[in-house]
């Protein structure tokens, strides 16, 4: 790789000393200070083997990629200010890190970590490398040799050993010098060293020097000083010195052949650097310039483009491009591109172009040019010479009129010269003076139309036309003088050409193309049509060209070309579309192989209109700028190209350009981390040799920069970069970054790859691995818990859910609650109303024959008629209130049945018998089983199952009654099964479903007799009872049917009685120590109650609500029984004040009333009455109400007392006194561990007074305080115990007992276990 290196370079810089014969660079760019080198010395230059430019300068040394330079220098808190001045730079033998040679020593620099180690290594004898370093490189054996100003020493970096070679006075094969200036291997790799006594080369063999020396002709005080060493490609070695010129060393005997530069210099001025540039030429840099040396003449010649710079080094890169190192004026880049286009500017020199900005060319037979400026007159040019002839305007009328200058046309002997407002000048190509001019007169219609010529044309007639900024003329001879046109009067005419045909094309600004028929001498014009796309791409047309194939071209500004098709008459156009670079073309020139020429504002395109590739040349690539100028291009009669531009104009051979073959390193330099803040600061990180990266979350966007190593034309590189997972293909761009912004977390490879300036793309992909991190909630663990939360998110709304639905089902149920009870409520009230009227009729029947009585005085046949229907309707009533005592005991939960071996035919006989003669119209039918069917019922709970059948069946018979019994198997079980229907209405579907609910009376009762709606519900509560189910249908004669079902229990399962004694509805009521309340303000009424209740009760009275409510507020009432109609303050006053009061709203409110209305019954009701009695009322009824009301209470004090828990039954208290309860538990709990807490304590914080508490707290509870606080105690231990977190001895204490045996003995009286028994249980 490194001969096929070597060969290129060679081949380039044969072709460079062909074109160096002008000592002038077409491209040679200088680097210092202003464009970002740390110090315009440069004393060393290097390139590493990935292909940076390395710079030793005074102040550190610098990194360039062709478009930036990176400095290093040591830390600015290091005293090693030695670092600064550097010497020497060579490339460490592993290829990547630098040997920087300074005036304080050396030292390595980590390319990777960008730090500076010093080298302390030393001999065995102790000696160090101190002072000036002024040259070193590597043996073949790996050995640094490195020549100081104290001799010279060998690294040996494997054994880490140093050793030292020194002057010996007494060795002639010794080291000349101990003042080492450059030591230097050449192809051989034999070692040579420079010295400031001569030249030294070492010999391995004997480990000992040969030594060459000047000899002097005549004495000389200075010494043979050897500043620099260098090797031709022929082997020869050359020699640079201090006092002695440049010298070549003959091997073969040891000679040297001095060439002092004292023959082109002043002085023989010290040699800095020698290099070879070419073959045959050697630069020689000096303190005093740049010399070049042919080897072949054996001349020298000063390089006139350096001046007197100081020259220190040079180096050629793998391009071929040479650097040149100076002293104060930075470095000099050196193309290898240079004079392959030539480039021509005004110098201020009598033999240079008078003025840049070039307008037209002109070729005369001799191949030399006449050259149109806009600001420098007319030149003329010998392009073998390179000398050019002014000629400018001076005002006289032999010099050409203005230096404006925008047309030339050779015609003979004669130069038509058109300029910019002063018309035409003929100038005598013999006598090289202007013998005529024409211009314009308006009083002279033969002169041309205007004085700014732009064009000048001679057809294969040899006729002459012109063209202005005015109109377009054609020359006359005869009467020398012009033709004008009128079909382009006032028209900008830009150029024309003729055709193989004779028609001559006319380029216009604005106004399209024109073209003119000779035979026939019409115009036609060509314009731009938005609509047609076979038209002219744009109206301002500034070049007419036909190429070597005939083909006619327009050259627009704005439109790109155009191509004239004659066949088609229209136009084909070239712009973007067609990958043409820029779309205002100015000039055009066509080669051999059929590529387009063109020049514009941006440089000159190379395009080739078949294939549409295109190449573009800027200023980089020795344009004289990147703008040219209109029309002015000319390919010469050799083949030569020349454009004019605004800078001067290029010359050059479109086959013999220079392209660069070398292909690019791809180099990722950097990554720019920009943390999202406002801040828009970025981070710059080297990458370095880095593959792989890691960035913070955090980081919003970040930036990486990428490096093409070709120094030719570094803007002209070309970079396509993609990463994975983001890009399908390459990006291709002319920028050496991208930013990427939001990119998910992840592993991406990211890639680049360059091209050189001319298109030549790099073998190498250079990627770096990004690893974007994951924030926290984006990684797996974070997956995890998001997975967990979303599972215990879908867990809680299931349970919410759930909960809803449950909710959703309980509102429903408490809605369906709510309308049963409101149905049983209207059924109550129905039934009251029905119940009233009821018992009114007997009333009232009683109630009449008995005044009759008294009034008669006397007993005879009319008074017994009418005790008699006074006894009929006493057991109406005694019958009405026997069935409502049934359904309430029924209804009741405690409620259990007797259970006894019944014949059941006989049973049924005998009741039927008993009902056969109660309705005389009606006949009882019976179908029983034949077989003897012995149950075990309860023979009460049948006896009224049949009896309200048979009452019910009666009441809706018109002539008869069925009355089925026998068995049925239901679900493998023999069951008893009776059934009662009747001839009578029926019922609906509707009646059907409600047939058994309390109170339900049938709409379709024709019958006059009337029943009380609860027959069928005690039946159906009965038949329950025995765990059997009956049900409602049709009977065959359309009436009403319903059919009991009773199962078959065996003698073992049945169960027994155990609360038959309970008081039945005879009168016999329980005695309760309890405080009555009677407010009547009938005296008699009142004494009739306090009478007959006092027996059972301790009873207080009042007289109107006044007198209730102080008796209410200074003693303990547990039931209050008012009328509602009194003085002051009636009943349903008195009802609301205690239900308003906190302290009274507990105790149940009895309403006595002689209002029969429903709506008197409503009111009382909503009150908040815990019942209704109308008067009359019967003594054993109201007792039965108190009595029912004091059980209900006793039962939830002790349900509530027996429970562990402190919640309170819904509904069975009212929500102002739990939330008084609670307060109070509250309370109690605050101080459990208080011993001293009393039950004043407890009045104190309720704000109450003792016996207020006590009243309040009992009517509520029916415990007193002390026995309250011990409950709620006891059911706290209770659930510390359930919870099972402490044992029962730290439980005893966090209730607030003291004694352990006495907290037992307690807990199990309440609850019936120990405390311990009780916490295994749970």
């Amino acid at each position: 790789m490194k001969h096929l290196f070597r060969l290129l370079v060679l081949a380039i810089a044969i072709l460079q000393a062909g074109l160096l014969s002008g000592q002038t660079f077409s491209v040679m760019r200088r680097y210092d200070v202003k464009t970002g080198l740390s110090d315009n010395t440069v004393r060393s230059i290097m390139q590493d083997s990935t292909g940076y430019i390395w710079l030793g300068t005074k102040d550190g040394i610098n990194r360039f990629n062709g478009i930036e330079f990176t400095k290093f220098v040591s830390s600015p808190q290091s005293s090693d200010n030695v670092l600064i001045n550097v010497l020497k730079l060579c490339p460490h033998i592993d290829q990547i890190n630098v040997w920087t040679a300074t005036m304080g020593g050396l030292y390595l620099f980590n390319t990777q970590s960008k730090a500076f180690t010093h080298f302390d290594v030393k001999t065995e004898t102790g000696i160090g490398i101190e002072g000036a370093v002024n040259d070193l490189c590597y043996d073949e054996e790996g050995k640094l040799w490195i020549g100081t100003s104290k001799g010279l020493f060998v690294y040996n970096e494997g054994k880490n050993q140093l050793r030292r070679y020194v002057k010996s006075p007494v060795e002639p094969t010794s080291i000349p010098d101990n003042q080492v200036v450059s030591v230097f291997k050449d192809s051989s790799g034999t070692l040579w060293f420079g010295t400031r006594q001569g030249l030294a080369r070492y010999k391995k063999g004997t480990d000992n020097f040969v030594v060459y020396r000047l000899p002097r002709k005549t004495k000389v005080s200075h010494p043979f000083e050897i500043s620099t060493l260098t090797e031709t490609a022929d082997g020869e070695i050359w020699v640079g010195s201090r006092y002695d010129g440049l010298l070549h060393l003959d091997r073969s005997d040891g000679t040297f052949t001095a060439y002092p530069l004292i023959t082109v210099a002043k002085t023989n001025t010290w040699i800095r650097a020698v290099f070879q540039y070419s073959p045959d030429v050697l630069f020689i840099g000096t303190e005093d310039g740049l010399f070049l040396f042919h080897q072949k003449d054996k001349s020298l010649s000063r390089l006139e483009a350096f001046g007197s710079k100081c020259i220190y080094s040079f180096s050629r890169d793998r391009e071929g491009g040479v650097w040149i190192g100076t002293y104060f004026d930075g470095v000099y880049y050196i193309s290898p591109q240079s004079n392959y286009i030539k480039w021509y500017h005004e110098k201020h020199s009598a033999n240079s172009l008078s003025g840049n900005a070039v307008s037209q060319f002109c070729e005369d037979p001799a191949g030399n040019l006449w050259i149109a400026t806009e600001n420098g007159g007319l030149n003329y040019f010998n392009p073998r010479t390179e000398n050019f002839t002014r000629y400018m305007a001076d005002g006289s009328p032999t010099n050409i009129s203005h230096n404006n200058i925008h047309a030339l046309l050779l015609d003979n002997n004669q130069l038509w010269v058109g300029t910019f407002s002063q018309g035409i000048d003929i100038m005598n190509l013999q006598t090289r003076s202007v013998v005529r001019n024409y211009h314009y007169n308006m009083n002279d219609s033969n002169s041309i139309p205007h004085n700014h010529i732009y064009s000048l044309y001679k057809n294969k007639r040899g006729e002459i036309f012109v063209g202005t900024m005015g109109g377009f003329c054609k020359y006359l001879p005869a009467i020398n003088g012009f033709h004008r046109f009128p079909e382009l009067k006032d028209v900008f005419i830009y150029d024309m050409v003729e055709d193989s045909r004779g028609t001559l094309w006319i380029a216009t600004k604005g106004d399209g193309v024109w073209r003119y028929e000779h035979e026939t001498g019409k115009f036609r014009n060509y314009r731009y049509v938005a609509s047609d796309s076979g038209s002219l791409s744009n109206n301002r047309v500034v070049r007419v060209y036909i190429d070597r194939t005939g083909q006619l071209w327009f050259c627009t500004e704005g439109g790109g070309i155009c191509r004239y098709d004659y066949k088609s008459d229209s136009f084909a156009n070239y712009d973007y579309r067609k990958k043409l670079h820029n779309h205002i073309i100015y000039g055009m020139l066509d080669d051999e192989k059929g590529n387009l020429w063109l020049s514009s504002n941006y440089g000159i395109i190379q395009y080739n209109p078949l294939t549409e590739e295109s190449k573009l040349y800027t200023h980089e690539d020795g344009l004289q700028s990147n703008l040219f100028n209109f029309r002015s291009s000319l390919k010469a009669g050799n083949g030569l190209f020349y454009f004019g531009g605004v800078e001067g104009f290029n010359s050059f051979y479109p086959d013999k350009l220079y392209i660069n073959p070398v292909k690019p390193t791809a180099v990722i330099s950097s990554i720019s981390l920009h943390g999202g803040s406002e801040s828009a600061e970025m981070d710059k990180i080297n990458i370095g040799r880095q593959k792989e990266f890691t960035i913070s979350h955090r980081i919003s966007s970040f930036e990486i920069g990428y490096e093409c190593l070709s120094f030719v034309a570094p803007l002209k590189n070309r970079y396509a970069y993609k990463i994975d997972k983001v890009h399908d293909d390459w990006v291709y761009t002319d920028k050496h970054s991208v930013t990427f912004m939001d990119l998910p977390s992840g592993t991406y490879k990211f890639m680049v790859k360059v091209a050189n300036n001319d298109g030549v793309w790099s073998d190498n992909v250079c990627f770096i691995n990004l690893h974007i991190q994951a924030p926290f909630w984006r990684t797996v663990y974070a997956k995890i818990v998001y997975v967990i939360l979303l599972l215990c998110i879908a867990y809680l709304l299931l349970r919410s859910y759930l909960k809803k639905q449950g909710e959703k089902r309980e509102r429903e149920k408490k809605d369906l609650e709510l309308m049963m009870e409101q149905e049983m409520y209207r059924s109550k009230i129905q039934f009251f109303t029905h119940v009233a009227h009821e018992i009114k009729t007997p009333v009232s029947l009683i109630k009449a024959p008995l005044e009759a009585i008294f009034e008669s005085g006397i007993w005879n046949e009319e008074t017994e008629a009418n005790l008699s229907v006074i006894r009929q309707n006493t057991n109406r009533l005694l019958e009405l209130i026997k069935q409502l005592l049934n359904f309430r005991k029924v209804d009741q939960e405690g409620y259990k049945l007797s259970y006894n071996k019944v014949d059941i035919l006989s049973f049924m006989k005998d009741i039927i018998q008993r009902f056969s003669s109660s309705s005389p119209s009606v006949t009882i039918r019976t179908k029983f089983l034949q077989e003897p069917l012995v149950y075990n019922v309860d023979v009460e709970a049948l006896t009224k199952i049949v009896s309200n059948l048979l009452t019910n069946a009666l009441k809706y018979a018109q002539n008869e009654v069925l009355v089925s019994v026998g068995e049925v198997i239901v679900e493998d079980a023999t069951m008893l099964e009776i059934s009662v229907s009747d001839d009578g209405p029926g019922v609906t579907e509707a009646e059907a479903a409600k047939i058994f609910e309390p109170f339900y009376r049938s709409t379709n009762n024709v019958s006059a007799e009337t029943g009380f709606g609860i027959g069928l519900s005690l039946v159906k509560l009965l038949v329950d009872k025995h765990k059997g189910n009956i049900s409602v249908s049709r009977s065959s004669k359309g009436g009403f049917q319903i059919t009991i079902c009773l199962p078959k229990l065996e003698i073992g399962a049945v169960e027994t009685v155990n609360n038959r004694n309970e008081k039945e509805s005879s009168g016999h009521f329980e005695v309760y120590e309890c405080n009555l309340l009677i407010v009547e303000d009938t005296q008699d009424m009142l004494e009739f109650l306090l009478k007959n209740l006092g027996y059972n009760y301790n009873v207080l009275r009042a007289t109107n609500g006044k007198e209730a409510l102080k008796i209410l507020n200074n003693n303990t009432i547990d039931i209050i029984v008012s009328d509602i109609i009194m003085p002051e303050m009636d009943g349903f006053e008195l009802l609301s004040v205690v239900r308003a009061d906190k302290m009274l709203c507990h105790i149940p409110f009895i309403l006595l009333s002689a209002q029969g209305s429903v709506d008197s019954k409503i009111t009382g009701l909503e009150y908040g009455a815990d019942a209704y009695i109308e008067k009359p009322f019967s003594l054993t009824h109201i007792k039965a109400t108190i009595d029912n009301l004091l059980k209900n209470r006793k039962r939830l004090f002790e349900r509530f007392a027996s429970m562990s828990s402190l919640e309170y039954g819904q509904g069975e208290i009212k929500r102002s006194d739990v939330e008084w309860l609670e307060q109070v538990n509250e309370i109690i709990i605050h101080h459990f561990t208080n011993e001293a807490f009393t039950v004043d304590m407890l009045a104190s914080e309720m704000a109450l007074s003792r016996s207020n508490l006590q009243r309040k707290l009992k009517g509520v509870t029916g415990l007193p305080p002390i026995d309250y606080i011990r409950l709620i105690r006891l059911k706290s231990a209770a659930q510390f115990l359930k919870e099972g977190k402490y044992r029962v001895n730290e439980v005893c204490y966090l209730v607030g007992f003291s004694n352990h045996s006495y907290f037992a003995r307690c807990f199990q009286k309440q609850f019936g276990v120990l405390p311990k028994d009780y916490m295994k249980g749970y």
